[in-house]
């Protein structure tokens, strides 16, 4: 199914817009974790300085990737369905923490990044003011980005196995 399919679906159906996405997060050995999405698996692990093997990006850094991919696809997909012709898109994201708060060494610093900084960079020969209204309009359509600036509630029920 096409975005335009899925699109005209919602349209049809209120209901079809309602989706669950899932992850499935193992521990396999030290700090290390396999991450899997429908058929899709990537190695989650910390820095060595952190007591990590190192073997793939940490959870905060896959909070940025996620966050960048979320926004670089939304604006490709927008400027497709805007007819805005694009040569490339790049998002750059860096998140500010204060490791004293996930150590526990200061119980008034948040755990959590405490800033993200994005800057998304687009190639394109279309007229600026385009541009920019592209680009707003994807950023404010990023579902990554709304979940991270609007408070989502988290909540984690423990099952002794």
């Amino acid at each position: 199914m096409t975005l335009q399919e899925t699109i005209e679906a919602i349209q049809k159906n209120p209901k079809n817009g309602l989706v669950e996405f899932k992850a499935d997060v193992v521990s396999i050995g030290g700090l290390e974790v396999v991450a899997t999405s429908r058929d899709h698996a990537i190695i989650v692990d910390e820095p060595a300085d952190l007591d990590g093997s190192d073997k793939g990006a940490n959870p905060v850094e896959l909070l940025l990737q996620a966050l960048g991919a979320c926004n670089t696809i939304a604006t490709m997909a927008f400027a497709k369905a805007m007819g805005i012709k694009v040569d490339s898109i790049r998002t750059e994201v860096s998140g500010k923490m204060d490791l004293r708060g996930f150590l526990g060494l200061d119980p008034s610093v948040r755990p959590g990044v405490l800033e993200i900084n994005m800057q998304t960079k687009i190639k394109s020969s279309e007229p600026k003011e385009k541009i920019e209204q592209l680009k707003e309009y994807a950023e404010a359509h990023c579902p990554v980005k709304d979940t991270l600036s609007k408070g989502t509630k988290v909540s984690n029920k423990l099952v002794l196995e």
